[in-house]
């Protein structure tokens, strides 16, 4: 029994949700802060007080590291050239959760639900619903009760392959106690997340194309260029030096205020696997080994990490590399992204503001009028 349940502050919480989803009598729910991030809020006239929610958060209670400070670091990506061109990097991902699924098990990772665009978090065991965790979200997912469905999966004695971000990996690892065998965790190199509000609110002043469905990839080339798809189910380029969330993002002034102070961004990292872009491949790898449509770097961060690669090295292409290469793109292996002082007004001035002011503002170059010229002379519309 704990007397004084403490759960974190609107300053720290990462919006796991794993303290809520652990909770013998689901006493916890979770409200939209000011800023639309998930934070939880407690009955205390039904709480029993026996403290679960504050042993599982990852922020109250860091799970103790166990995984290596030197990494095993590969560059890699899927032979099958179509699960390339479908995901976000190399397809790697695709390839671990086809080896999991084929031994009975489940793969839970963040699908986007078509028409709200939120991203949640979901657990499939077909081979056919892989495509539905494919591509990155570039927001935060709602992982409502994805914990206890991996944790009744383990327990019936289901290989499960779970991927997230490092703080919903880290309240994994918490939740699930001692369990752990036939758990398989994979990590996303995490830039940090901005809310779905904020996403919302940019797609409803971006265009009147009414989006049906992001995705956070241009198929054609490895960068990130983005589509929408309008409700016409026509497809719609959005090139990231001029479209203002992708800069926002890139430019790290739209994270939840805790991803700035991230204690999972740092070697040791939380996964048996870390996956990435492997960003500045040009400069360290022979040309010839380099994928056009997208290339994964691979951290093994434990001997489970190194099982679950020999499970798919005869379906992907994979090659040693040096840590020092991969983390010069990507810092946060190694560190949080760094808080930039337009983080203090971008959102109360989102919900005031229009985007070409918010562009203004924030000096990005941009104007709605230019944008829809963009639209009309330079984006690709292809009906499918």
């Amino acid at each position: 029994m704990t007397d004084n349940i403490q759960l974190c502050t609107t300053e720290k919480c990462t919006g796991c949700k794993a303290c809520g989803d652990i909770c013998p009598i689901k006493c916890i729910t979770f409200k939209e802060d000011s800023e639309g991030f998930y934070t939880p809020d407690i009955n205390r006239d039904v709480c029993i007080k026996c403290g679960r929610c504050m042993k599982t958060c990852p922020v109250i209670t860091p799970p103790t590291d166990t995984n290596t400070h030197n990494p095993k670091t590969y560059h890699a990506y899927s032979l099958n050239q179509q699960t390339v061109k479908s995901s976000s990097s190399g397809g790697i991902f695709v390839e671990l959760a086809k080896s999991i699924i084929s031994q009975g098990g489940i793969v839970c990772g963040v699908t986007q639900i078509k028409g709200s665009l939120k991203s949640v978090n979901i657990a499939i065991d077909k081979f056919d619903d892989i495509q539905l965790l494919q591509g990155s979200k570039y927001v935060q997912s709602d992982a409502s009760n994805i914990y206890s469905t991996a944790i009744k999966a383990l327990t019936n004695g289901q290989k499960v392959l779970f991927s997230g971000t490092p703080c919903q990996i880290a309240g994994m690892k918490n939740a699930v106690g001692k369990n752990k065998e036939n758990l398989f965790l994979v990590e996303v190199i995490c830039h940090g997340v901005p809310s779905y509000r904020f996403f919302k609110r940019y797609l409803n002043q971006v265009s009147n194309l009414s989006p049906s469905y992001f995705e956070f990839k241009n198929n054609a080339i490895w960068d990130y260029d983005t589509i929408m798809y309008d409700n016409r189910n026509r497809k719609h380029i959005l090139i990231a030096k001029k479209d203002f969330y992708m800069k926002t993002f890139l430019n790290e002034e739209i994270f939840q205020n805790a991803c700035y102070s991230c204690p999972f961004a740092k070697l040791p990292r939380q996964a048996d696997i870390t996956l990435g872009d492997y960003w500045g491949i040009e400069n360290y790898e022979p040309h010839n080994s380099i994928n056009k449509s997208g290339n994964s770097v691979i951290l093994i961060n434990n001997e489970k990490g190194m099982s679950l690669l020999n499970a798919i090295e005869s379906a992907c292409y994979i090659s040693e590399v040096e840590l020092k290469n991969v983390v010069k793109r990507n810092h946060n292996i190694y560190e949080p992204s760094k808080y930039k002082p337009q983080r203090a007004t971008i959102y109360s001035d989102m919900d005031r503001l229009s985007l070409s002011d918010m562009a203004k503002k924030y000096n990005h170059r941009f104007t709605i009028r230019n944008y829809l010229g963009f639209l009309k002379r330079r984006i690709k519309e292809i009906f499918i």
